[in-house]
């Protein structure tokens, strides 16, 4: 089993203005969760740091649980909060 993995991350509105860019890909360590990809996201890209707690991640379009592991070739999409009415 390969010690690291690959992941695409795609980014959205003030999250794409922090990063400079609407997609990257990450090498991680296997039996990562999508905790662990943030938080290495955001030593990357301390631009970031600001929206850490109100970023919501969607592992392969599905919301949810952080502590989800990732696997080889997930796509996480990293999504400010949003506000509407």
């Amino acid at each position: 089993m390969p010690s690291t993995i690959n992941v695409k991350l795609k980014f959205f509105a003030s999250a794409r203005e922090a990063v400079g860019s609407k997609e990257v890909e990450m090498e991680v360590e296997s039996g990562s969760s999508a905790n662990d990809v943030l938080e290495q996201l955001i030593e990357e890209y301390p631009e970031l740091k600001d929206q850490e707690k109100h970023l919501v991640l969607a592992v392969n379009k599905q919301t949810g649980r952080s502590d989800k592991m990732i696997k080889d070739g997930d796509e996480i999409a990293v999504l400010p909060p949003v506000s509407g009415g």
